[in-house]
Order: C-alpha cells, then structure tokens, then sequence
C-alpha cells in the first residue's frame, strides 16, 4: 500500500482506515499469513501508522526500513 495524503488532510484517520482496510482483506479474502511494508528513513508518521497497526521493524536497508505485521498468531 502506498498513500500520499494532501497536507491539509492528514491526522483525519484516512491512512489509519485504510491500512485497517487492507490487513482485514489480507487476512479475510486472501488468507494471507504475514504482511510487509517498507518506509524511507525519516517518516515519522508512517511508521507510527504501522506501529499503531501492530507492526514491528524487521530490516534496515540504505533508504528504508522493512516492517511486518504476522496475521496468523
């Protein structure tokens, strides 16, 4: 998933709705196991969007960090 918001309509929960979205289509209509995002160094806000979702930092690369989300406990 990749989103870029206006400046004037971030902190409204629209990035929030849709990563809720997209793990419960994951898990529900795909069946999937495990989901991955990555986020450019120095954007806070992605990354405490995946925090709040339950996802934990997995990899550093050279212009980003890998984070992931299990959706089978």
């Amino acid at each position: 998933m990749e989103y870029w918001l206006d400046q004037h309509k971030t902190g409204k929960g629209y990035a929030t709705a849709a990563l809720r979205a997209l793990i419960g289509h994951a898990k529900n209509a795909l069946t999937a196991s495990d989901l991955y995002a990555g986020v450019t160094h120095g954007n806070a806000r992605s990354v405490a969007l995946l925090a709040r979702a339950g996802f934990s930092p997995v990899a550093d690369f050279e212009k980003y960090t890998r984070y992931h989300l299990p959706l089978i406990s």
